[in-house]
């Protein structure tokens, strides 16, 4: 990617739809399939997944409004902010943060299960369980229960080790974790 940053800076890269995300340690990298630069965000990337049309019910009628309650979403693990950051690429050319989720550690992977709304972030400890449902809920802690713990965080897979890799079954029936015996 002539001009925008050397290959081996590349922390990762997903497509949506005809986009492609990629991310280094100091931007997400909004590209067309020629990879030439359409928009960019100000925000360090170690591991992202994305999301086309993602729903969330933000009005609480019960229905899903395509016009103002469907986004395209990259869902971003930041290193050393130690949080799962949730970006609007809607509009690919000013793609902007809309959550910003403490994870208490740092990550290395993530993967969204859209149906289910949920966020699966993979640490040192293993794997992390993120209520993403409304995306557009807080940048930053959102502790309605003093705990000093960010409310979103679910708990974590029974029995996971460190992961450093993750994925979900197209169905959402299934995920999987890979590690490493160095830690790398």
């Amino acid at each position: 990617l002539p001009g925008l940053f050397s290959a081996a800076s590349i922390a990762a890269v997903e497509t949506l739809g005809t986009l492609v995300l990629a991310g280094d340690r100091n931007r997400l990298f909004v590209l067309t399939p020629q990879l030439t630069q359409i928009g960019s965000l100000a925000i360090p990337v170690r591991a992202l997944d994305a999301v086309r049309a993602f729903t969330a019910d933000l009005d609480l009628d019960g229905g899903i409004d395509p016009a103002s309650e469907a986004f395209d979403l990259a869902f971003v693990v930041e290193d050393a902010t130690q949080r799962l950051s949730i970006v609007d690429v809607s509009s690919p050319g000013s793609p902007s943060l809309i959550a910003a989720i403490p994870l208490g550690r740092s990550a290395r992977d993530v993967v969204v299960d859209p149906v289910e709304r949920l966020a699966y972030v993979g640490d040192d400890l293993g794997i992390q369980i993120v209520d993403v449902s409304n995306p557009l809920e807080a940048v930053g802690l959102l502790d309605a229960n003093g705990d000093a713990r960010d409310d979103r965080l679910l708990g974590r897979v029974a029995g996971a080790t460190a992961s450093r890799s993750l994925a979900l079954s197209r169905s959402g029936t299934h995920g999987y974790s890979g590690s490493s015996a160095t830690g790398e």
